[in-house]
């Protein structure tokens, strides 16, 4: 998804299908920073580290501190993306 972003796909198809793009990049975004985080937290509550003099210690410890930054950085874009969110409560146009 996001080498599909990078590569701008949305600009190369059309309207229609550029909204469902951003639709999917919408849900993938906001799964994706759930999942980090829950990964975090669980590696968080199990860390098991007392003090961070040993190598596996630290390592550990910088998974989680990556896992974090992870779930804000899909958080925020899945924030920049939040136009492209479906708006299923809306009532449908009314016939003329």
């Amino acid at each position: 998804m996001y080498l599909f972003h990078i590569l701008n796909f949305s600009s190369k198809v059309t309207v229609k299908q550029r909204q469902n793009f951003g639709t999917v990049e919408f849900f993938w975004s906001s799964f994706s920073c759930l999942l980090f985080l829950i990964g975090a937290s669980v590696l968080a509550g199990y860390l098991g580290c007392t003090n961070f003099n040993s190598y596996i210690c630290r390592s550990r410890l910088a998974a989680d501190i990556c896992g974090f930054s992870s779930a804000i950085l899909y958080l925020v874009d899945a924030y920049n993306l939040r136009s492209h969110r479906p708006n299923w409560h809306s009532a449908p146009p009314p016939n003329r």
